[in-house]
Protein backbone atom coordinates (compact mmCIF):
# COMPACT_ATOMS: atom_id res chain seq x y z
CA UNK A 1 0.00 0.00 0.00
CA UNK A 2 1.38 3.28 -0.61
CA UNK A 3 2.39 5.36 2.37
CA UNK A 4 -0.12 8.11 1.72
CA UNK A 5 -2.67 5.81 1.33
CA UNK A 6 -1.57 3.94 4.67
CA UNK A 7 -1.20 7.43 6.35
CA UNK A 8 -4.98 7.96 5.60
CA UNK A 9 -5.61 4.75 7.40
CA UNK A 10 -3.76 5.31 10.76
CA UNK A 11 -5.65 8.92 10.96
CA UNK A 12 -8.78 7.76 10.02
CA UNK A 13 -8.59 4.71 12.68
CA UNK A 14 -8.04 7.20 15.14
CA UNK A 15 -10.84 9.81 14.18
CA UNK A 16 -13.33 6.69 14.78
CA UNK A 17 -11.94 6.40 17.92
CA UNK A 18 -12.38 9.39 19.24
CA UNK A 19 -15.73 9.72 17.90
CA UNK A 20 -16.88 6.86 19.53
CA UNK A 21 -15.98 7.79 22.96
CA UNK A 22 -17.52 11.25 22.01
CA UNK A 23 -20.38 9.92 20.65
CA UNK A 24 -22.84 10.05 23.66
CA UNK A 25 -21.61 13.34 25.70
CA UNK A 26 -20.64 15.45 22.53
CA UNK A 27 -22.62 14.35 19.50
CA UNK A 28 -21.31 17.34 17.83
CA UNK A 29 -18.01 16.70 18.32
CA UNK A 30 -18.42 13.26 17.31
CA UNK A 31 -19.85 13.84 13.98
CA UNK A 32 -17.40 16.17 13.16
CA UNK A 33 -14.93 13.17 14.24
CA UNK A 34 -17.38 10.95 11.81
CA UNK A 35 -16.95 13.73 8.76
CA UNK A 36 -13.32 13.49 9.05
CA UNK A 37 -12.93 9.60 8.96
CA UNK A 38 -15.24 10.11 5.91
CA UNK A 39 -13.10 12.16 4.34
CA UNK A 40 -9.91 10.18 4.95
CA UNK A 41 -11.75 6.99 3.81
CA UNK A 42 -12.50 8.73 0.48
CA UNK A 43 -9.03 10.52 0.28
CA UNK A 44 -7.76 7.15 0.51
CA UNK A 45 -9.38 5.35 -2.11
CA UNK A 46 -8.80 8.09 -4.59
CA UNK A 47 -4.58 8.03 -3.64
CA UNK A 48 -4.94 4.25 -4.36
CA UNK A 49 -6.54 5.73 -7.58
CA UNK A 50 -3.52 8.28 -8.34
CA UNK A 51 -6.25 11.07 -8.32
CA UNK A 52 -4.88 14.31 -6.42
CA UNK A 53 -7.31 15.51 -3.95
CA UNK A 54 -6.71 18.85 -2.56
CA UNK A 55 -7.33 20.14 1.06
CA UNK A 56 -11.33 20.36 -0.06
CA UNK A 57 -13.75 18.66 2.94
CA UNK A 58 -16.73 18.13 1.16
CA UNK A 59 -17.11 13.91 0.61
CA UNK A 60 -19.88 14.30 -2.26
CA UNK A 61 -17.42 16.73 -3.97
CA UNK A 62 -14.59 14.81 -3.50
CA UNK A 63 -16.36 10.98 -4.57
CA UNK A 64 -17.40 13.02 -8.13
CA UNK A 65 -13.78 12.88 -8.54
CA UNK A 66 -13.94 9.28 -9.07
CA UNK A 67 -15.18 8.25 -12.68
CA UNK A 68 -19.19 6.93 -13.19
CA UNK A 69 -18.99 3.58 -12.60
CA UNK A 70 -16.08 3.28 -10.33
CA UNK A 71 -17.32 0.43 -8.06
CA UNK A 72 -16.72 2.75 -4.77
CA UNK A 73 -18.49 5.58 -5.85
CA UNK A 74 -22.22 4.90 -5.12
CA UNK A 75 -20.86 3.74 -1.44
CA UNK A 76 -19.11 6.48 -0.61
CA UNK A 77 -21.10 9.16 -2.00
CA UNK A 78 -23.88 7.64 0.96
CA UNK A 79 -21.26 9.11 2.95
CA UNK A 80 -21.66 12.56 1.69
CA UNK A 81 -24.72 13.72 4.75
CA UNK A 82 -21.25 13.87 6.60
CA UNK A 83 -20.06 16.84 5.30
CA UNK A 84 -22.06 19.47 6.87
CA UNK A 85 -20.16 18.35 10.14
CA UNK A 86 -16.76 19.49 8.62
CA UNK A 87 -17.75 23.40 9.63
CA UNK A 88 -21.17 23.91 10.08
CA UNK A 89 -22.08 22.57 13.05
CA UNK A 90 -18.76 23.26 14.65
CA UNK A 91 -19.29 27.08 14.84
CA UNK A 92 -22.36 29.18 15.49
CA UNK A 93 -23.98 31.46 12.51
CA UNK A 94 -23.77 35.07 12.23
CA UNK A 95 -26.85 35.47 15.18
CA UNK A 96 -25.35 33.05 17.29
CA UNK A 97 -27.36 30.14 16.48
CA UNK A 98 -25.74 26.65 17.18
CA UNK A 99 -27.28 23.75 14.87
CA UNK A 100 -28.66 20.69 17.14
CA UNK A 101 -26.39 17.69 17.10
CA UNK A 102 -27.59 14.37 15.11
CA UNK A 103 -28.72 11.79 17.02
CA UNK A 104 -26.74 9.08 18.27
CA UNK A 105 -28.44 6.24 16.53
CA UNK A 106 -28.07 8.54 13.41
CA UNK A 107 -23.68 8.74 14.75
CA UNK A 108 -24.13 4.93 15.39
CA UNK A 109 -25.09 3.97 12.36
CA UNK A 110 -22.46 6.30 10.07
CA UNK A 111 -20.24 5.04 12.67
CA UNK A 112 -20.30 1.31 11.18
CA UNK A 113 -20.77 2.13 7.62
CA UNK A 114 -17.71 4.21 7.81
CA UNK A 115 -16.30 1.00 9.78
CA UNK A 116 -17.21 -1.59 6.98
CA UNK A 117 -16.04 0.37 4.09
CA UNK A 118 -12.65 1.36 5.10
CA UNK A 119 -12.43 -3.04 6.25
CA UNK A 120 -13.26 -3.26 2.73
CA UNK A 121 -11.33 -0.68 1.75
CA UNK A 122 -8.02 -1.67 3.13
CA UNK A 123 -7.42 -4.91 1.46
CA UNK A 124 -8.99 -3.00 -2.03
CA UNK A 125 -6.02 -0.36 -1.87
CA UNK A 126 -3.31 -2.75 -0.69
CA UNK A 127 -4.26 -4.58 -4.10
CA UNK A 128 -4.25 -1.52 -6.02
CA UNK A 129 -0.59 -1.11 -4.90
CA UNK A 130 0.57 -4.69 -5.79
Amino acid sequence: MKAVVEGYFVVLDEDMVAARLLMTGVPRISAFHLQQAAEKLVKAILSAENIHTGAGHNIGQLVALLPDGHEWKADLMGLDYLSQFATAFRYPSESGRVKPAPDQARLDEFARLITALADDARPWCDERDA
